[in-house]
C-alpha cells in the first residue's frame, strides 16, 4: 500500500461527501419541494341598485373563469385560490391578491389585480381566479394573464356589453349560450394558445365584430344560429402560426358570407347549402335579413370550413 495515494483517496472521498452535501441542500433550498396554498374571496354587495360593471381582471400565473348567475346576496363574487410548491429556505411566495371597486353613479368599476413571484423556486399547480357575476347586470369583461386559461360562459338573459381578453400564454375559451346577448365588440387574443368560440343562437346589437388572433395556435369556431340574431355581425379571426376551424349551422333568413385565406396551408371545406369558391362562399339565400361575415386567415396554416344552411 503506497502512503500518498491513500491520502489523496481520502481527500478525493472527502470533497466527493461535501460535493454532494452542497447539491443536496442547494436542491432543498432552492428546488420546488415545499407545499404552499393561499385563498381569498370578495364580493361586492352594496345598496345601490346597479345598471351596468365593468369589470379589469389582470393575473400573473393562473386561470381566470368568469360565469353569470341569480346571485342571492350582492352583485359580484371573486375568489382566489393558488397552490404549489417553493424551496425551503426561499420559503412561501409573495401573492398579491387585491381587489378594489369604484361606484360611478349606478356603473360599478371593479379592478382584480394577482401579483405572483415567479421564477425557479417557485412551481404554481391549481391556481385560478373566479369571478361570478349576477345575471341581471349589463358586463363589459376587459381580461388580461400572462399564464393561464380564460374561461367566459354568458348564459340566457345575460349581457355582455364588451369584452377585451388577452393572455399572453393559454388558451380562450369563449361560451355564448342561447338567449345571451352581446351588445358590444370581443376582442379575443392568446400569444401562444388557443382561442375557442361556441355561440349557439345568441343576440347580438348591429354591427358587432368577435375577433380573435393567436400567435402560436389554433382558432376554433363553432357557430349555430337558427333563431333570429336581431344583428348582422362579422367574425374576424387571424392565426398567425396555426390553423382556423369553423363550424356553421344556419337556418333561415340567416344569411352568411365567408372569406379565407390560407398563405401556407390547405383551405379545406364541407358544405350544404352554400356554394361559390373555396376563398368565397354565401349560402344559397345570401343576402337576407340577417347577415353574418366570416373572415377567416391562416399565416402558416390551414382553414377548414364545415358551412350547412337549411331553409
Amino acid at each position: 500500500m503506497i502512503p500518498g495515494k491513500d491520502k489523496d483517496g481520502l481527500s478525493a472521498l472527502v470533497v466527493g461527501i461535501i460535493l454532494i452535501a452542497a447539491v443536496v441542500s442547494g436542491v432543498m433550498a432552492f428546488v420546488p419541494l415545499e407545499p404552499f396554498s393561499s385563498e381569498k374571496d370578495w364580493s361586492y354587495q352594496g345598496t345601490t341598485l346597479l345598471e351596468s360593471l365593468d369589470i379589469a381582471t389582470d393575473a400573473d400565473v393562473c386561470d381566470v373563469e368568469v360565469a353569470f348567475a341569480d346571485l342571492s346576496e350582492g352583485w359580484v363574487e371573486v375568489s382566489m385560490s393558488a397552490e404549489g410548491r417553493s424551496g425551503y429556505m426561499a420559503g412561501e411566495p409573495e401573492i398579491n391578491f387585491t381587489v378594489t371597486s369604484i361606484l360611478n353613479g349606478a356603473n360599478l368599476i371593479v379592478s382584480v389585480v394577482l401579483d405572483m413571484d415567479t421564477g425557479p423556486t417557485v412551481s404554481y399547480g391549481e391556481s385560478d381566479i373566479v369571478v361570478t357575476i349576477d345575471r341581471s347586470l349589463p358586463t363589459f369583461l376587459e381580461i388580461d394573464v400572462d399564464v393561464g386559461d380564460v374561461v367566459i360562459t354568458v348564459p340566457a338573459n345575460t349581457s355582455l356589453t364588451g369584452a377585451e381578453v388577452h393572455t399572453d400564454v393559454g388558451g380562450l375559451h369563449v361560451h355564448l349560450d342561447e338567449g345571451a346577448k352581446v351588445l358590444g365588440d370581443v376582442d379575443l387574443r392568446s400569444d401562444v394558445g388557443s382561442v375557442n368560440v361556441d355561440c349557439v343562437n345568441a343576440m347580438f346589437a348591429d354591427g358587432v365584430v368577435v375577433s380573435a388572433v393567436t400567435g402560436t395556435g389554433s382558432i376554433y369556431l363553432d357557430v349555430e344560429q337558427s333563431a333570429t340574431p336581431e344583428g348582422n355581425l362579422t367574425f374576424d379571426c387571424l392565426a398567425s402560426v396555426g390553423s382556423v376551424h369553423l363550424s356553421l349551422m344556419i337556418e333561415g333568413d340567416v344569411a352568411a358570407e365567408i372569406t379565407s385565406q390560407a398563405n401556407v396551408g390547405d383551405l379545406e371545406t364541407e358544405l350544404v347549402g352554400f356554394s361559390g369558391i373555396d376563398v368565397h362562399l354565401e349560402s344559397d339565400n345570401h343576402p337576407d335579413v340577417w347577415n353574418i361575415d366570416f373572415l377567416l386567415e391562416a399565416d402558416v396554416g390551414s382553414v377548414n370550413i364545415e358551412a350547412e344552411w337549411r331553409e
